[in-house]
């Protein structure tokens, strides 16, 4: 299957912005950024073919030098929450962004998040609203 088949629209693709971790015999997770929009994408690619493949279009991926993300973390978002997930047990933890689902084009993903630091303790985010930005974190447990 072709990453454009999997994600759903063409992926420019380059091997600095590309990771893939092999989990036992259990799963694999690929993250990788679109070299012409910088979007980041993530898979977790089960190898029980029972099992789906979860897929986010909105990961925030530590290969933007502005977002850093721990080791064995995701973190993605749905234009409410920020959402921070352990690779290994899936346990999730999730940050409210606002009130409202906010209008992220997560194709120009820093017009909206102009940083980011996620740890198994604390989620950090800088967030641009109304040309401004605004801090939010919360304390977390992964």
């Amino acid at each position: 299957m072709s990453i454009s088949e999997l994600l759903g629209k063409p992926v420019t693709i380059n091997k600095e912005f590309v990771k893939c971790e092999i989990y036992d015999t259990s799963f694999a997770w690929v993250q990788l950024n679109d070299c012409s929009t910088f979007r980041g994408y993530l898979l977790k690619l089960p190898f029980d073919k029972k099992k789906t493949i979860s897929k986010y279009s909105s990961g925030l991926t530590d290969f933007d030098p502005k977002y850093k993300i721990a080791d064995g973390l995701v973190c993605y978002s749905d234009r409410a929450f920020l959402y921070v997930e352990d690779k290994v047990t899936g346990k999730i933890e999730k940050m409210k962004l606002a009130d409202h689902s906010l209008d992220i084009d997560f194709d120009n993903v820093h017009a909206a998040f102009d940083s980011v630091n996620v740890t198994r303790n604390r989620i950090f985010v800088k967030l641009i609203q109304d040309n401004e930005s605004k801090p939010i974190e919360k304390a977390i447990s992964l």
